[in-house]
């Protein structure tokens, strides 16, 4: 008994720090409350429990582990969250049943966050491939699970792509490879949140130019008309990533944004 009492304030007690403000000049924020201030060396610990807990296969504590705090935040959002690649590789195995570990993969805590949201976040390209590698046997779910939004409509692409994060996009990418899938990564790359922002705005705004190229070369010549719909989406505020590259100065973006006109398109828009 004392045991699932240690281990219940120790998981619990992990998720109870507040969230700090990101100080970063990004356009989009995360809002979660998952650890900010763990360090390295209490991956161990936390293995070593999840180790002692797992070691029978205990309902009990498998309860503990999975169903998460008061904000719904669960041991494979802290793990997402702070790096842990070997806590989530644990965490991923403690299922034998496809059905069980898909539902604890796609949890979503309060504010419609999940792992993949924060793995894509924080660049943790390893973490990303075990989750999307965990989903691989039912593709539809997969493309639901990469597909999700935040209670911002922030899918893990805007994320990323607010970041930096280019093997993050690349993987995300592979999951739509296919013929066949061709038509929802359109529409997984054209999402906009709820300013009707886009990955294109975002990576407008913070200069990533690789990210905005990664983006374009999303469309095929058969796309060309969505590709330059995409381009000159607006925001709420009637802005599109052209605007954003030029006030910014950044005049690779402007130039990758406007090469997808030809000369009499040019003229045209």
């Amino acid at each position: 008994m004392i045991k699932w009492i240690f281990l219940a304030i120790f998981i619990f007690g992990a998720f109870a720090s507040n969230k700090k403000k990101n100080n970063n000049n990004s356009m989009v924020k995360i809002s979660t409350k998952t650890l900010n201030d763990a360090k390295r060396n209490e991956e161990k610990e936390y293995i070593k429990l999840v180790v002692n807990a797992f070691r029978n296969n205990d309902e009990k504590s498998i309860k503990i582990i999975t169903e998460g705090n008061d904000e719904n935040e669960t041991a494979l959002h802290l793990a997402a969250h702070m790096g842990f690649k070997e806590l989530v590789k644990m965490l991923l195995n403690i299922f034998t049943e496809d059905e069980k570990l898909i539902d604890f993969v796609m949890k979503e805590d309060i504010n419609n966050i999940t792992a993949l949201h924060l793995a894509s976040y924080k660049g943790n390209e390893d973490i990303l491939e075990l989750l999307l590698n965990a989903l691989t046997k039912d593709q539809e779910k997969l493309i639901e699970y990469v597909m999700k939004e935040d209670d911002n409509n922030n899918t893990a692409l805007h994320l990323a792509s607010d970041k930096g994060h280019e093997k993050i996009l690349k993987l995300l990418f592979n999951v739509f490879s296919g013929e066949e899938k061709k038509d929802q990564l359109i529409e997984f790359v054209m999402k906009g949140n709820d300013k009707n922002i886009t990955a294109l705005h975002l990576a407008s705004y913070s200069g990533h130019e690789k990210i905005v190229k990664l983006l374009l070369n999303a469309f095929s010549e058969k796309e060309k008309v969505k590709l330059i719909e995409y381009v000159m989406k607006e925001d709420n505020r009637q802005i599109t990533a052209l605007h954003i590259a030029s006030y910014n100065g950044y005049e690779e973006i402007a130039k990758s944004l406007l090469n997808i006109f030809g000369k009499n398109e040019q003229k045209k828009k």
